[in-house]
């Protein structure tokens, strides 16, 4: 509460000193001073629910071979002053091939995405957003399964111009 506080607090200096204010100057033409103050970027990551799925409810369908997908898994909060990237990865190899997409968010991609593509999973605007995630589960073949638990970690960056 006191990070909200203290951005809101920042962002209402901030728009104060950017107003131009005009100077008369003895009755003399008016002289124009600008003042601009730059606002850092902050971002905030928090895990609500992790994104892990237990393996072992789901392993006969993938043993037959079929991808298994999951709806509505963790859930994250997003909050960013400024354009963001997340990218999500695989804390341990699983063994399968792993897609996500953001669901419950109309404004997101309602494509699959790889896990560690190594392109950004999803790009987003600044505001604060509450994400959960759908996962489709792919065998691989000739690959056994190394774990019982597929968890996923995110990572947040501010969009670099």
């Amino acid at each position: 509460m006191k990070r909200r506080t203290a951005l809101t607090l920042m962002v209402a200096v901030s728009l104060l000193l950017i107003i131009t204010v005009s100077i008369q100057a003895g009755g003399k033409s008016g002289q124009v001073v600008r003042v601009t103050s730059t606002v850092k970027a902050y971002q905030e990551l928090t895990e609500i629910r992790p994104v892990s799925v237990n393996l072992e409810q789901v392993k006969a369908q993938l043993k037959n071979g079929n991808p298994v997908i999951i709806n509505n898994v963790g859930q994250t909060r997003i909050t960013s002053n400024v354009n963001w990237n997340l990218n999500l990865s695989i804390v341990e190899k699983s063994g399968y091939d792993v897609y996500v997409k953001p669901s419950g968010i109309s404004s997101f991609s309602s494509q699959w995405i790889k896990v560690n593509s190594n392109d950004n999973l999803l790009k987003g605007h600044r505001g604060s957003y509450l994400v959960s995630w759908d996962v489709m589960i792919v065998p691989v073949a000739n690959h056994y399964p190394h774990t019982n638990q597929l968890l996923l970690q995110i990572s947040l960056s501010p969009v670099t111009t």
